[in-house]
């Protein structure tokens, strides 16, 4: 596992905690949490997408002969 996929690990869980806590303390707050939610979740996209397009250009780079 590269460093951008453990600090998004990272990132992903602290949110999580925070949004939990937060849930737990607050009610009425169900839209923020889901945009807050989607957002992680278009930034994991995003990271999975980069780190495939990197991973498929080595392979693609790669001589057979």
């Amino acid at each position: 596992m590269n460093n951008l996929a453990i600090k998004l690990v990272v990132i992903t869980q602290l949110a999580i905690t925070s949004l939990k806590e937060r849930a737990l303390s607050e009610e009425g707050t169900v839209a923020e949490t889901v945009v807050i939610v989607a957002v992680f979740v278009a930034l994991a996209i995003a990271v999975g997408a980069i780190i495939t397009n990197k991973v498929t250009t080595a392979a693609n780079n790669i001589t057979m002969n």
